[in-house]
């Protein structure tokens, strides 16, 4: 979009346009027949270049070029009808305010607008930047400036240390840790790896044979230290780990509560209340 354009259409005086309109005719009529040849003086009327000129003016630069709107586009920016549209475009391209320079990159037409037609440039505003006030420190006044000049030389810049990376901890590669893996899913925690590996040793059949044991009762196969108590003590109701429902954390017993126990905390709720 270029305002200075579109101030130069708005105060240029444009006349009536004409163009000559050519062709073969297409049907056979009273005074001629198909395919006979006729020719035909098509006038445009200010207004109509003027709105034109300004959707151009709506999609080219300050000089004018790369405009390049399509058929429909024109239409809708100014209101007139297919058929109005190419006769102002090529009146204007007949007189001189339009030049058409080839294809765009979306197969529309892309036109200049030949800025010499349409008068003397308007006045612009002078684009020079305002000076902004000098920083003055209101501590120290008098202080000196910081000086612009590096303070290191390049041979004194040292470029900054990579980072090292970390090595692959050793114990990755133990088959204990294999294949609590392989069939978990999920790597050992770092600091459960010793205790597994100090457990289990090179037994990983029976190793292996207790995890799937374990995951079909449908434990959690995170919690690496339940696993190896019972790898140590086997499924039993001294570990609390023996049904196949219960939950994946800690195991508690559930208490045996008699009727004494119920009452007392009947009357425990009920001082509660009334407080």
């Amino acid at each position: 979009m270029s305002v200075r354009i579109m101030s130069l259409v708005f105060e240029a005086k444009i006349p009536t346009l004409q163009f000559v309109h050519s062709g073969v005719r297409r049907n056979d009529g009273k005074n001629h027949k198909k395919g006979d040849m006729f020719e035909k003086i098509i006038t445009v009327e200010p207004p109509r270049s003027k709105l034109i000129l300004l959707a151009y003016a709506d999609h080219a630069n300050d000089d004018g070029i790369s405009a390049y709107p399509g058929l429909t586009r024109l239409e809708r920016k100014t209101g007139l009808s297919r058929v109005g549209v190419v006769q102002t475009k090529r009146a204007l391209v007949e007189n001189g305010y339009l030049v058409h320079v080839g294809k765009s990159g979306r197969h529309t037409d892309d036109m200049n607008i030949v800025v010499e037609k349409l008068g003397s440039k308007p006045s612009l505003p002078p684009t020079s930047k305002p000076s902004l006030p000098e920083l003055v420190n209101p501590v120290y006044p008098n202080h000196p400036k910081p000086s612009l000049e590096p303070s290191l030389s390049p041979a004194e810049i040292q470029p900054p240390e990579k980072k090292k990376k970390k090595e692959r901890d050793a114990r990755l590669d133990h088959p204990a840790i294999i294949t609590f893996r392989d069939m978990t899913r999920y790597h050992a925690p770092v600091i459960m790896r010793d205790d597994i590996i100090n457990m289990i040793g090179d037994d990983t059949e029976k190793w292996k044979a207790h995890l799937k044991d374990w995951i079909a009762r449908g434990y959690n196969p995170r919690n690496v230290k339940s696993i190896l108590e019972t790898f140590k003590n086997g499924f039993g109701k001294g570990n609390g780990y023996h049904g196949k429902n219960q939950s994946d954390s800690t195991r508690y017993k559930q208490a045996e509560y008699t009727a004494d126990d119920y009452a007392a905390a009947a009357i425990v709720k009920a001082r509660r209340v009334s407080v």
